[in-house]
């Protein structure tokens, strides 16, 4: 059996038969803030946030049936809160994760809240909330496997028929929320610190896509985040950061270290080296001018699957924009009357 079709067939497994396995993730994983940490909603100043990000992997293995996550979300500060110094974050988002051949689809419509509450001039603590409608499904008809496969004790057996008791598409609800927390320090604010850590799954969703199985419920997933703007000169600017993910005994560990240059004071460049810890190493290009974000990145591949991916990993391209949109005072017009 050639080693693409072997790797096909542990997807398969993996991702339909045992649908608790680990979620999506992406190495520029700032660039999805809403699904990153929903207490990421509407943290920002200006009128409104938009962005969104592209992950396309295994490409060299898989062709035209690599693992796509595209990923678009729009937020914004809306409201005043309780204080004057606190706000309401309002925002919606939608991801599709689709793997392999089979057309196996993850997709996600979410809903998110966040309050934010400000302290002195410099510090935000931020408590969010997330619903999302999630539907799950594959195209049955797509399935080729050598032999027969028993869906059931999850084997290759002569004769092996539970296949029917596949469901090809399920909805559920999923509950997710989050904390965060952002502060400046040092002299004229050279130091900018964001962390925050999020959680998705509290209501225990059973997607049930195996009926013959007994139904199992998603466990949640714990995300931990931070991120650091070290302004070194005027000019050179160092941004490491770190995202942490567990679920269900499974562990991710994504750092990465970004090095920027201000061409001026409103347009930074930065390039950064990063590591996903027993699976990839990256590389990431990012500029940003204005209030407009833009960065791209690639996987390569240092897992024990580097002998069938020829190293290769994935692709990410990111993009976010924030709008600025203020109403011009309405004032009466002077008529001056020039005296004689």
């Amino acid at each position: 059996m050639r080693f693409k079709t072997l790797l096909l067939i542990l997807t398969i497994i993996a991702t339909v038969n045992t649908v608790k396995a680990q979620d999506f993730h992406y190495t520029q994983f700032d660039m999805s803030p809403l699904t990153l940490n929903p207490a990421l909603t509407g943290a920002f100043e200006g009128t409104f946030r938009v962005g969104g990000i592209y992950r396309d992997q295994w490409e060299s293995v898989l062709g035209s049936n690599s693992f796509r996550t595209p990923s678009i979300y729009i937020d914004a500060p809306i409201i005043r809160g309780f204080s004057k110094k606190h706000w309401v974050g309002v925002g919606v988002s939608f991801l599709n994760d689709q793997v392999g051949a089979y057309k196996y689809q993850n997709t996600l419509g979410g809903l998110s809240l966040a309050y934010h509450i400000g302290i002195g001039e410099k510090t935000t603590i931020s408590l969010g909330g997330q619903y999302s409608q999630v539907q799950r499904r594959f195209d049955r008809s797509a399935l080729q496997l050598a032999g027969d496969y028993d869906w059931v004790t999850d084997s290759f057996a002569p004769g092996g028929a539970s296949e029917g008791s596949l469901q090809s598409n399920v909805n559920f609800g999923d509950i997710g929320a989050g904390l965060s927390f952002s502060t400046a320090a040092g002299t004229n604010d050279k130091v900018r610190i964001k962390a925050g850590v999020g959680a998705a799954h509290l209501n225990a969703p059973v997607p049930g896509m195996n009926t013959a199985t007994e139904a199992e419920a998603l466990p949640i997933r714990i995300t931990g985040h931070a991120n650091v703007d070290i302004d070194l000169t005027e000019r050179w600017v160092l941004s490491p950061g770190v995202m942490y993910q567990t679920m269900a005994g499974a562990q991710e560990i994504n750092a990465v270290a970004m090095i920027g240059y201000r061409l001026k004071d409103n347009f930074l460049l930065q390039y950064g080296q990063g590591l996903r810890f027993g699976d990839a190493t990256n590389a990431i290009i990012a500029v940003q001018y204005n209030r407009l974000r833009a960065g791209i990145s690639y996987d390569i591949n240092i897992s024990s699957l580097n002998n069938i991916t020829s190293s290769q990993g994935g692709f990410e391209l990111g993009v976010s924009y924030i709008a600025h949109i203020f109403t011009e005072p309405k004032s009466k017009p002077v008529i001056f009357c020039p005296r004689f």
